[in-house]
């Protein structure tokens, strides 16, 4: 990789990491495009050259939300474990991580449900079956539990989304716990 293409990574990474810091801060309506290039120490045309819309960045970093997901989900079903108990190893750790950035993920958790029934939702949607299959060891169950996976993942973090004062962790850990006993 060239020099020049390093750059244009970290440049992409501190604009999304600047962008969520601010969407956590004074919610994705009020962060500004001004505000988002200010906190990721790059000029306001250079922010427009990567992302010429706000929707644009929140897009990417909802993509990044989602491959961040996916990548844990894979590292899990790498373990040499009973499904049920990477089941509960994948949901307790996810949710812990959900917890300590609260303030970061939950705003991009609500714009994520937003788009889940249109085309582009209906791919995350796929996505995050296919990776919960691969965690169920694939087969015929395998079909079956990834989708009941992802739709409990899912149900959770919508009511995370919607109610301030819900234990994501908690949820997510006792689900996946019944899912392993029921597995």
């Amino acid at each position: 990789m060239t020099r020049r293409q390093e750059n244009k990574i970290r440049t992409r990474k501190a604009i999304l990491k600047a962008a969520v810091s601010a969407f956590a801060a004074r919610g994705v309506t009020a962060a500004t495009m001004d505000e988002i290039a200010e906190n990721a120490g790059i000029a306001r045309a250079t922010l427009f050259k990567y992302f010429p819309s706000k929707a644009e960045i929140v897009a990417a970093s909802v993509e990044q939300m989602d491959e961040d997901l996916i990548s844990q989900i894979d590292r899990h079903a790498a373990m040499d474990l009973p499904v049920g108990e990477r089941i509960v190893a994948l949901f307790t750790s996810n949710g812990a991580q959900l917890e300590a950035h609260r303030e970061a993920i939950r705003p991009l958790a609500a714009i994520s449900q937003e788009g889940w029934s249109q085309e582009r939702g209906a791919e995350r949607t796929r996505r995050l079956v296919s990776a919960f299959e691969r965690l169920s060891e694939g087969g015929a169950q395998g079909a079956a539990l990834g989708e009941v996976l992802a739709g409990t993942y899912l149900g959770i973090i919508r009511n995370w989304q919607i109610h301030e004062d819900y234990s994501v962790a908690e949820h997510l850990e006792a689900a996946a716990r019944l899912i392993a006993r029921a597995v």
